[in-house]
C-alpha cells in the first residue's frame, strides 16, 4: 500500500494497491539435535487450496533417529501423518482436521508400532479464541517393554504396572476439550 508521490493533500487520497498470490504448495523441512532423541529431521509438503474451497491437505515426516543421543538407550521415533483440513462445516466458524497416522517407537518405555486416525473440531470464536473437540483412535503393537528405566525413576511403578499388564495390544481411544483464550491490544498490529 502507498501514496503515489506529487498527490496534493486534499480529504480523498488515491492508493496504489499491489496483491500478489503465493503458490499453494509448500515445503517445509528443519534438521536438529537432541539430547535423548539424537539427530532429528522433520518435513512437511503442504497443498493450500487442494481441490478448491480452501481445503488443506498436508504430509508430515518426523525421523527422530537416536544418533549421537546422550542416553543409554535413545528415545527413537519415526511417524508419518496425512492430514485434511475442511474450513466452514456447517459453519463458518467451525472447521474439521482430520487423518491418519503411522508411528515406529524404540525407547525406555518399548518398542512399538501404532496407527491410527485423529479427528479435530475447532470453532473459531475470533482470531484469539476457540474451542476444539478431539478423537483420537489408535491401536499399538508391542514388540518389546522396557525394564531398565523404573530403578533410574524414569517410568514410575503404577506406569510399569500398567505397561505390563496391557500386554502385547493396546488399542485406545482418547476424546478431549480444549479451549484457547488470547488478548491483544490492537489486533492490526
Amino acid at each position: 500500500i502507498g501514496i503515489p508521490d506529487g498527490t496534493p493533500p486534499s480529504a480523498a487520497v488515491p492508493l496504489s494497491v499491489d496483491v500478489t498470490e503465493a503458490p499453494p504448495r509448500m515445503i517445509v523441512g528443519a534438521a536438529g539435535y537432541d539430547s535423548r532423541g539424537g539427530m532429528t529431521l522433520q518435513g512437511d509438503w503442504t497443498h493450500r487450496n487442494f481441490t478448491g474451497d480452501a481445503r488443506t491437505f498436508t504430509a508430515s515426516g518426523l525421523a527422530q533417529t537416536g544418533y549421537l543421543a546422550l542416553e543409554q538407550i535413545p528415545e527413537i521415533l519415526y511417524r508419518t501423518t496425512l492430514s485434511f483440513t475442511q474450513p466452514y462445516v456447517f459453519h463458518r466458524r467451525l472447521s474439521l482436521f482430520a487423518g491418519p497416522f503411522l508411528e515406529y517407537r524404540n525407547d525406555y518405555r518399548d518398542r512399538s508400532n501404532a496407527y491410527g486416525l485423529s479427528a479435530t473440531l475447532v470453532y473459531q470464536i475470533d482470531p484469539l479464541r476457540s474451542i476444539a473437540l478431539r478423537q483420537t483412535i489408535s491401536k499399538r503393537n508391542i514388540q518389546e517393554v522396557r525394564y531398565g528405566d523404573y530403578e533410574s525413576g524414569a517410568i514410575d511403578f503404577l506406569s510399569l504396572l500398567s505397561t505390563l499388564a496391557k500386554g502385547k495390544t493396546v488399542l485406545k481411544n482418547t476424546i478431549a476439550l480444549q479451549g484457547s483464550y488470547g488478548v491483544l491490544d490492537d489486533i492490526m498490529v
